[in-house]
């Protein structure tokens, strides 16, 4: 009698080293972006969107060499954790420089049903500066900090 075994384990270093280090590396590129000078909008959605650009082309790339399935896989999780992140930089980008740009807005002070002289108030808003710094101090890691605790205990269990 001839007995034969399996031992079947995932090859997880090849994946790591093929897969999530490139994409980690275009993460930190695209959340780089948010310490660049807020009048340098140019510079900082070009770079944003080319890291978008570079993870499609990865996601694709990635995608083709995986059997199809009907269901979803950890690596489109991954993948679209990645896009959907990169896509809410870009949109922060965006709405930073509208904070900008946005006009100041009059303020008139109505007497007898007739505009009186208008006086320009500057509304309360956060300033862009602000809004970066809170942007990439608190909000992006702890979003990505809540992703990979999900993400690791489904993937590790």
């Amino acid at each position: 009698m001839i007995e034969v075994g399996y031992t079947l384990t995932r090859r997880f270093t090849l994946i790591a080293l093929s897969l999530y280090l490139p994409s980690l590396i275009v993460l930190t590129i695209g959340y780089g972006t948010l310490f660049v000078k807020v009048q340098q909008l140019e510079v900082r959605l070009g770079v944003s969107l080319t890291t978008l650009l570079v993870l499609y082309t990865f996601f694709n790339q990635t995608s083709s060499s995986l059997p199809q399935t009907a269901y979803v896989k950890m690596v489109d999780a991954w993948f679209f954790f990645c896009t959907i992140l990169l896509f809410c930089i870009i949109m922060a980008h965006i709405y930073v420089e509208r904070m900008n740009t946005s006009p100041v807005e009059p303020l008139g002070q109505r007497g007898n049903g007739a505009w009186q002289t208008a006086v320009t108030h500057k509304r309360r808003r956060m300033l862009p500066e602000t809004f970066l710094t809170v942007l990439r101090t608190y909000v992006c890691p702890a979003v990505v900090t809540l992703f990979f605790i999900v993400y690791g205990s489904i993937m590790f269990a």
